[in-house]
This record gives C-alpha cells, structure tokens and sequence, in this order.
C-alpha cells in the first residue's frame, strides 16, 4: 500500500472537533474578565456574555476549516459542522443587533471572528500545553477571583457578576482536569469525555481537590464572607462600648403605641420556593459547607505534618537550647502475627598475628546461632551467591548445592538439623535440647 493510499483513508472522528472545542472552551472562559473589560471600555455594548459566545463560534469555525484541509473521508460532517457555526454565529450578531445597533459592533465582531479563526486553526495544528501554559492559566484564575470581587459591589459592572461567576468555575474545572490529565498520563478530553477518566483524575489528584473546594469557598462566598467578618468586628467593637452609663428604671416614661390603622384587605401571595431568601440561605449553606471542608482538608495537612516532623523539630529545639530531652521512645510489643526481622552478621576484622579461635557461647540458643554463622561465612569463602531476602531455610538450600556430597562436616542433613532449630530460636522463641545440640557438635 503506498503513502497515498494511506492518507486517503483517515477517517473522521467526534474527537478530532472535540478535543480543540473544548480547549477553546476553556480559553475563552479563561479570558473572560478581559472581554468584559473590553466590552465595559471599548466595545459599549453591555454584552459580554455574546462577545464570549461569539468568540466561541469564531474558533469552533476554524477548526472546522482546519480540519477540512486534512484528507477525510467524512465530507458531509464537515459539511454539518459548517452549517451549526453559521446558525449559531446568526443568532448572535442578530442578538446584538437588535440590543445595540450594528454600527457600533460590525469592527468589533470581525475582530473577533479573526482571532477565533486564528485560534481555532493553533488549536488543532499546535500542542496545548505550549499555547496555553498551565502558568499563565493560573494568572487568570487570579485575575478572574479580583474582578468577581470588583463586579460584586455596587457599580457599572454589577450585572456580570454571576457570568464571570459561571466562567471561573468552568476555568476552574479546567485546570482540575488539566493538572489530573498530567498525573495520570492521559488526555481526558479525548474520546468524548470518558467519565471513568474523570474519576480517576479525582482519585488520583486530591489534592487539586482540596485547592478546588477552597478557592470555589473563596470566590463563591467573597460577599458573605464579607458580611460575616464586619458583623464579628461590630460584634467586638461593641463588648467595648458597654460602659454607657444606664438610665435608671424611673426616669423612663412609658410609651403608649400609636392607634393601628384597619386592615388592608391584600391579595393573597402563594410561596414560592424560588423566593430570593431562600436562595440566599442555600447559598449560605453551600459557601459555609465549602468553608468547613477547605478548614478540614488544612487541618489535616496540619495534624499530618505535626505527626510526620514534630518530634524531631522538638527534639532539634532542645538541642539548641540545651536542654537533655526527657521524650521516651516507646517500645513496640511483639504482636501475635509474623514479624521477620532481620539478623546481619557482624564482619570479622583481620587478624595481624596469628587467627585466634572464637569462644564458642555457653546458652544452647547462643551456641546455634554460633554455628550458623560460620555455616555462612564458610558458605561465602565458597562462592555463596547471597540476597537481601533471602530466607534462613533457602541459604540452607543453597549451602547443600555447594557442598561436596562426601563431606560430613556440613552434610545436607546437618546443614537441615541446623537450619530447623535456627528457625526454633528466632521465629518460635524456642530452646534447643542441650544434649541434641552437644551430639550434633560431636559430629563435627
């Protein structure tokens, strides 16, 4: 097959518009508090939400035509695609027209419409990472969370305080995503959004997690956070100012209350549970709920660090000081279960002169392990091929291998007897029979 045959059958796929709508997406939203400001200062039309929108539709079209230069064997796709921009794309210049007037948007729109057809074609030839660093993502996330700060009070540009609301959570969910995707070395925007990607980027990325929960706690409840930190200043300021002297009980008249006026007879009003208290209350809620999680997620960092360095750094400040530390290690108790530790033997120096004989152990129990440690030492001088996991009953195993089978020094039944009450001795913390052990010494 040649290399033409083989370009012609590339197939179209979903993917293949997804992956870089989706990157616009998450520019655009990004890149929101720019176009609010442009819109607020330049454009002078008071619809951000429609440049957004509009920008948008500019990029998805570059993409199209992108991807309509690679050979495809999905023309009418492509086709469809084209048709969706163009429909979209009408219906808002037709929104903004009929708001504001086409002579004060036609050079803003079609510089828009330049710059999402130029995105758009990056997006699809270039790699994300390199056009839209991580860095400068998070630089706008600042600048998001000090202009919903800004739009919150009172001023010209109040109204797109929830649009700017609603692009910093999906700016937000991006970089989650974003920061997941390279834990787990795996692009989540491909292949239509797999949820099973979604969720192990959240297991495997608390702690994004976390930083998500405080900054949604931080951005989303800004104003009540406000609210609530001037009501507890009042609160303070007003434990001070209790020294007014009181008016005694006898110099206060009593005051008799004005005649009411007759009842009003006023339509009946039905609740409703879209009333604005209690969406104000569900907000309060979610804010305090957020707020409670980001202090749980710190404290445990906390109480983990403290676990982890605290004793040395106590331990390292007394030193300073110098003062003796009076800190007892506790001793752990052997447990029921299996607890292998492990036994090294002590390296013999040279000797100088002439090769004193070791004093063979008194204790039964000291007398084996004596004797196990010349069995592998006498192993080592032979060529024991030794490893750091190697088990009592395997350097047995392989003791045998390397003995010759006419030796009755270390025969294989003496290397096994040998073997089993080493094992006795340090797993069972049982004693060996003297008499036994002098029988088999005898034999040596």
């Amino acid at each position: 097959m040649t290399t033409k045959s083989r370009s012609t059958i590339t197939s179209y796929s979903f993917s293949s518009h997804w992956q870089p709508l989706a990157y616009m997406l998450a520019e655009v939203a990004a890149c929101y508090p720019i176009i609010v400001l442009l819109d607020a200062y330049l454009f002078h039309t008071d619809q951000p939400v429609l440049w957004a929108l509009w920008l948008l539709c500019a990029g998805g079209l570059g993409i199209t035509l992108r991807i309509a230069s690679r050979p495809s064997s999905g023309k009418w796709k492509i086709i469809s695609w084209y048709i969706v921009w163009i429909i979209v794309g009408s219906i808002i210049l037709w929104t903004m027209v009929q708001q504001v007037g086409l002579s004060s948007i036609w050079i803003a729109s079609i510089c828009m419409l330049v710059v999402g057809l130029f995105r758009g074609n990056m997006l699809v030839m270039g790699d994300w990472d390199q056009l839209f660093p991580l860095t400068l993502q998070l630089v706008l996330l600042i600048v998001a969370w000090i202009f919903y700060v800004i739009t919150g009070s009172e001023g010209d540009l109040s109204s797109t305080h929830f649009s700017i609301y609603v692009a910093g959570m999906i700016h937000l969910f991006a970089i989650l995503m974003r920061c997941g995707s390279r834990q787990i070395s795996y692009s989540v925007w491909e292949d239509g959004f797999p949820l099973a990607a979604l969720q192990l980027v959240i297991r495997r990325s608390r702690r994004w997690t976390w930083i998500l929960i405080g900054l949604i706690a931080i951005i989303g409840g800004s104003t009540q956070l406000s609210v609530i930190l001037s009501w507890l200043w009042q609160k303070i300021l007003s434990l001070f100012q209790n020294n007014e002297p009181t008016v005694p009980n006898q110099m206060i008249e009593p005051i008799t209350p004005p005649p009411l006026l007759p009842p009003m007879d006023l339509p009946e009003q039905s609740p409703s549970i879209l009333n604005p208290e209690w969406i104000e209350r569900i907000a309060q809620i979610i804010m305090i709920a957020a707020l409670a999680a980001f202090v749980i997620g710190v404290g445990l960092f906390l109480y983990r660090l403290l676990r982890k360095y605290g004793l040395p750094l106590w331990r390292w400040l007394l030193r300073i000081l110098g003062i003796e530390s009076d800190i007892v290690v506790p001793v752990q108790e052997p447990s029921s279960g299996y607890i292998d530790q492990t036994e090294k033997i002590r390296p013999t120096s040279a000797s100088i002169g002439m090769n004193f004989k070791k004093k063979v152990p008194d204790d039964p129990a000291e007398r084996v392990r004596y004797h196990y440690e010349r069995l592998i030492r006498r192993g080592i001088k032979r060529g024991l091929d030794q490893h750091k996991g190697d088990t009592p009953n395997t350097l047995g195993r392989k003791m045998i291998d390397l003995n010759p089978k006419e030796s009755s020094t270390y025969s294989e039944q003496r290397i096994s007897i040998l073997i089993h009450w080493y094992n006795q001795i340090r797993y069972g913390a049982k004693s060996v029979d003297a008499e036994e052990l002098k029988g088999w010494e005898k034999k040596d």
